[in-house]
C-alpha cells in the first residue's frame, strides 16, 4: 500500500466541459459517456457546479417517459438524459436558456429554426448550408443554450446536437428566431405579439421548480423584445432558403 486511495468508476468519470461560458463537472453514474462531451472538454477553471444523474431524478424521468406511454431508453441514454436536465438547471439559474432547434450563423450572426420534431427544421438549416456554403457555421441542430449577456443574446453550442450530430462549441449573436410549418409555397410574416408567448413555450425547456420557471419567463420576456420572430411556411425546394435568409439578414444576402 502506498497510501494513494484508489478511485471508483464515478470519480476515474468526472470531467470538466465549458458549455455557454460556463465551466461544470460532470459526474456521470456509469462509465463511458465522456466522448459523448468531448467537444466541450476543459482543463481549465473551477466548476460553477456540478452535474449528476442522481437515482431520484432518473426514477422521476423514468417515471414521466412510463406515463408519456414512450419506450423506456436504454440505461446510458437514460443517463444522458439526466445528466441533460442536471446541466441544463443548472445554466437556467445562471441565465441560460435551452431552447429546441437548428442553430446556425451566417457571416457570425446567428439565427434559430425552431418547430416540433419531424416538421423539416434540420432538412432548412441542410438547404441554407448547400444554398450559402462556408459562410454558414452550425452552432447544434437539436438543442442550443441562449446566454443573456447585457448587450446580446449569444446563441452557444451544446452537446446535444440531434441525430446528424451537427454542431461545434462556439456561440454567436441571435439575430432572428423562425418558428417553421409546412407549406405548399414559401411564405414568411413577422409573430404577432399574442402568437410569440404560446411559441416558444412549446419550444424553450420549462423547469419544475417554481424559482427556475420565474427565471426562465424573465429571460422569456426579454427574448420577446429583443428578438424579431417570424412565422414560416416552407417548402423542401433548394429556393426555400432564401426567403428566410434574405428576411432575416437582409436583401444581398442570398447569391443572385
Amino acid at each position: 500500500m502506498t497510501g494513494e486511495r484508489s478511485l471508483d468508476k464515478t470519480e476515474q468519470e468526472s470531467f470538466l466541459v465549458r458549455i455557454a461560458g460556463v465551466t461544470l463537472l460532470v459526474r456521470p453514474a456509469c462509465p463511458g459517456l465522456r466522448p459523448y462531451f468531448r467537444d466541450f472538454e476543459t482543463e481549465e477553471g473551477e466548476p460553477a457546479f456540478t452535474a449528476a444523474s442522481v437515482p431520484e431524478r432518473l426514477r422521476r424521468l423514468e417515471k414521466s417517459i412510463r406515463q408519456a406511454g414512450d419506450p423506456l431508453p436504454s440505461p446510458r441514454q437514460m443517463e444522458l438524459l439526466g445528466l441533460h436536465e442536471s446541466i441544463t438547471e443548472g445554466l437556467l439559474a445562471r441565465d441560460i436558456l435551452l431552447m429546441h432547434g437548428s442553430a446556425l450563423a451566417v457571416d457570425g450572426r446567428a439565427c434559430i429554426f425552431s418547430a416540433p420534431s419531424g416538421t423539416g427544421k434540420s432538412t432548412h438549416a441542410r438547404l441554407v448550408r448547400e444554398l450559402l456554403g462556408d459562410r454558414v457555421l452550425m452552432i447544434n441542430d437539436d438543442k442550443p443554450y441562449l446566454r443573456f449577456d447585457p448587450e446580446e443574446i449569444m446563441v452557444c453550442g451544446s452537446p446535444w446536437m440531434g441525430k446528424h450530430r451537427l454542431g461545434a462549441p462556439v456561440e454567436r449573436p441571435l439575430t432572428g428566431l423562425v418558428f417553421l410549418t409546412r407549406g405548399k409555397t414559401d411564405s414568411i410574416r413577422p409573430l404577432e405579439p399574442q402568437e410569440e408567448l404560446p411559441l416558444l413555450l412549446t419550444q424553450l425547456y420549462r423547469p419544475r421548480e417554481a424559482e427556475l420557471m420565474q427565471r426562465s419567463l424573465v429571460l422569456i420576456d426579454r427574448l420577446v423584445r429583443e428578438i424579431p420572430m417570424y412565422r414560416m411556411a416552407c417548402t423542401m425546394e433548394p429556393d426555400a432558403p432564401r426567403l428566410s435568409m434574405e428576411t432575416l439578414f437582409g436583401p444581398g444576402t442570398c447569391p443572385s
